[in-house]
């Protein structure tokens, strides 16, 4: 039996791969600091199939004993904003520098590494700088690595379209940065994990770096009507500068950095979609749209 490990394994993506890759007759290690977030991923297999390994980033040492006589290695690591224990740095860039060093040391066959769509054109985001060194440090370590760089992605948990449902709910506006000009290509979860599924052994897709969406570009504001209809709300748009925007995430980062950061407001200043879109060729895949998924469960 094939063995997948999987870094970042719990979260919204994650839930989705670890299920895909069980199906598709892998045994399957989901790697984590914190094996009590993940305890509910024990439902979807026995532990013949499925098992939860504990790992401190920092004890390289011990790397070796969990990805050794892997078929394939899937980096889902990702940071939305830094805190006092968590650092993009450390969680994008060293981690995989990491593990894509231990890959090709120990002769693992495949490495797939989950990055994000638009870094190369956001100039002063950490998040983004962070995340353009990660593909760099896995191309120098790890020849043959698939790189996957998704736009946003959207799904049953996702924490985009339900933030701003329940947003909807309790606000009597919503707020637009820059005019909520900014451009999308969301793409749905079932069809990003498809995509990391068919990565493994494809040889075409070796060594090279896709950016993955949907088939449709939506600007923010349209993606927040789409909201509104679905939810069938009706709420006041409120127009914030880049400038504004900056100065109430300081204000907000004191408190709590889940509704925004001054480094999320500078990943709005660039458009998150393809420039190219050769993904759908080398990976030949049906997407769904945002019109066909997100109405079954945003209420």
């Amino acid at each position: 039996m094939k063995i997948a490990v999987i870094f970042g394994g719990s979260g919204f993506i994650g839930q989705s791969l670890v299920k895909k890759l069980l199906n598709k007759g892998f045994r399957v290690k989901v790697v984590t600091r914190n094996p009590e977030q993940c305890a509910f991923l024990k439902t979807f297999a026995g532990v013949d199939f499925l098992s939860i390994t504990q790992w401190n980033y920092k004890n390289k040492e011990k790397l070796d004993s969990i990805i050794s006589g892997s078929h394939v290695v899937i980096n889902l690591v990702g940071l939305l904003y830094e805190n006092k224990k968590e650092d993009f740095k450390e969680f994008h860039t060293n981690l995989a520098q990491t593990i894509s060093t231990k890959c090709n040391q120990l002769k693992i066959p495949n490495l797939i590494h989950i990055s994000a769509l638009a870094i190369q054109n956001s100039q002063n985001s950490k998040y983004a700088k962070s995340k353009l060194e990660a593909e760099n440090s896995v191309l120098e370590n790890f020849v043959n690595a698939t790189i996957l760089r998704p736009s946003i992605v959207f799904g049953k948990k996702d924490n985009f379209f339900n933030k701003f449902a329940q947003m909807s709910k309790t606000s009597p506006f919503l707020p637009l940065i820059n005019g909520g000009k900014s451009k999308f290509q969301p793409i749905y979860v079932e069809d990003l994990t498809s995509i990391i599924c068919n990565s493994v052994d494809n040889l075409k897709v070796k060594g090279k770096c896709y950016e993955i969406g949907g088939n449709k570009v939506y600007s923010f504001k349209e993606l927040l009507e789409l909201v509104l209809s679905y939810v069938g709300k009706e709420r006041k748009f409120i127009n914030i500068s880049f400038c504004q925007a900056s100065l109430i995430a300081v204000f907000l980062e004191i408190f709590t950095k889940k509704i925004l950061t001054k480094d999320q407001v500078e990943l709005l200043k660039t458009d998150n979609i393809l420039s190219e879109d050769s993904f759908k060729k080398d990976f030949q895949i049906n997407l769904k749209s945002i019109e066909e998924i997100v109405p079954t469960y945003i209420n």
